[in-house]
């Protein structure tokens, strides 16, 4: 089960621009500030960063008040730098033709991450392939109070409780 995934073929640029669109000029600004913190080391830039992130993703999601995330700037780093090889050179998706098992894709109609280049080439490529786009749903559904029930809805359906 995806949730929220990342696109398969197109760039994160776009998901960029559209955060950036999402935020006003100074958190923009922000945002570029705490981006580099954060990549310099600075832990503490983190949560800054989630909040920023959760008002540029969130559709209109409950509030996380409170939570404190520890993240690994460097390893953010090398993971995406990985994944971003994959999905320039196509492996990424010739691993997903090899994948065997049903795969169902859950994704907010309001995430940065736009869903058509995730359900089109995964439709595309896994034979056992399922899509659910959820309305007024961001990039976490399981706090969207719009998409919430049917987020979590789908899940049981899919393990069968």
């Amino acid at each position: 089960i995806l949730v929220g995934s990342a696109m398969f073929v197109v760039e994160e640029s776009e998901v960029k621009e559209i955060r950036m669109s999402r935020l006003s000029e100074d958190e923009q600004d922000e945002y570029r500030q705490v981006n580099q913190s954060w990549a310099d080391g600075d832990k503490t830039a983190v949560n800054r960063m989630v909040e920023l992130l959760d008002k540029a993703d969130d559709y209109d999601a409950m509030p996380t008040e409170g939570l404190q995330i520890e993240a690994d700037a460097e390893q953010n780093r090398l993971v995406w730098s990985e994944a971003k090889e994959l999905r320039s050179n196509g492996d990424l998706l010739r691993l997903a033709a090899s994948i065997k098992c049903p795969v169902v894709a859950i994704h907010g109609d309001h995430d940065p991450h736009p869903y058509k280049p995730v359900f089109e080439p995964l439709s595309a490529n896994i034979t056992d392939f399922e899509s659910h786009l959820l309305e007024k749903c961001g990039h976490t559904p399981w706090r969207e109070k719009h998409a919430r029930d049917l987020f979590f809805g789908i899940l049981r359906n899919q393990v069968g409780v």
